[in-house]
């Protein structure tokens, strides 16, 4: 099976995922993009996970965040 990388923009879908806020689908678009190039290829349940991550941060990865870029 031939993996492909689906965006549409009008719909705002990534991977048949619908991002309703305009600014969320952008910044997972950015993203998954950069990430795509360096060989991720992601599916379905990684875009779900990234939107989840989006409206609902874990406080840790925020810590670490912080930690990285002071």
């Amino acid at each position: 099976m031939t993996y492909k990388l689906k965006i549409d923009d009008e719909a705002q879908t990534i991977q048949d995922v619908h991002v309703p806020n305009k600014e969320a689908f952008k910044i997972i678009k950015f993203s998954v993009l950069n990430n795509h190039m360096e060989g991720w290829k992601p599916n379905k349940v990684d875009i779900e996970e990234l939107l989840d991550s989006y409206y609902c941060p874990d406080p840790e990865d925020i810590k670490v965040y912080e930690e990285i870029l002071g």
